[in-house]
C-alpha cells in the first residue's frame, strides 16, 4: 500500500496491482484466514514493513492467536550473530500459559528459529515470567528470573488503593520495585 497525502489532507491508498513493477508496497498485511480457505489454527496475521537498506526482503513480523482473541506468539525477522558470522531466522516470543479465566500467568523467554515465518513453533516454556492478578484481572505481582534473586526469582509488586485528594477521590497504584531498598 501506498499513501501520498495531497495539500487538502486526502491520502489515496493504492493497492497491491496499482503499483508499479519496481515500487515495494511500505506496508503489506497478509492473513491466514481468507474467503474460501480453511485454516489450521491458530490463525495468523504477517506484517511486512519496507526496508530500504535491504531492497526486496522486506521486515516481518507475524502474530498467531487463538480463536478467543489472545496472543499466542509473535515472531520477528532477526539476524543474530554466532560468534563467527550471522544467521537469519526469527525471534519468537516464548511460550505461554494463561488460568481459568484467560489471563497470561507465564510468559517464558523467546527463542531464535529458522522455520517459515507463518509456520507455529512449539516454544518450550524456559525461564518464565509469573503473574498473579486479583479479582478484578489486575496485575498484583510480578516475578522475572534473576539470577541474582534469592531464589532465583526479582519481584515486582503492585498495589492498588483509592484515596482523598483535595476533597476527591482517586484511585491510587504503587509499583514496589524489586531493586528497591524495604522501607
Amino acid at each position: 500500500m501506498l499513501v501520498d497525502i495531497s495539500p487538502v489532507g486526502v491520502e489515496p491508498v493504492l493497492r497491491e496491482e496499482e503499483l508499479g513493477a519496481a515500487e515495494e508496497p511500505t506496508v503489506g498485511f497478509e492473513y491466514a484466514l481468507q474467503p474460501d480457505l480453511s485454516v489450521a489454527l491458530p490463525a495468523w496475521a504477517r506484517t511486512s514493513h519496507k526496508d530500504v537498506q535491504h531492497p526486496g526482503d522486506p521486515i516481518v513480523t507475524v502474530t498467531f492467536a487463538d480463536g478467543l482473541g489472545r496472543v499466542l506468539q509473535t515472531r520477528k525477522d532477526l539476524e543474530r550473530d554466532t560468534g563467527t558470522g550471522t544467521e537469519v531466522g526469527m525471534s519468537v516470543s516464548g511460550a505461554v500459559a494463561f488460568d481459568a479465566l484467560g489471563r497470561v500467568v507465564d510468559q517464558g523467554q523467546p527463542v531464535f528459529s529458522v522455520e517459515p515465518d507463518t509456520a507455529f513453533v512449539a516454544v518450550e516454556m524456559l525461564r518464565p515470567t509469573h503473574m498473579q492478578h486479583d479479582v478484578l484481572s489486575r496485575v498484583r505481582l510480578v516475578e522475572r528470573p534473576d539470577t541474582n534473586g534469592s531464589d532465583g526469582y526479582a519481584r515486582t509488586a503492585i498495589e492498588h488503593d483509592l484515596s482523598m485528594f483535595e476533597g476527591r477521590l482517586l484511585f491510587e497504584e504503587m509499583v514496589i520495585d524489586a531493586n528497591a531498598p524495604p522501607s
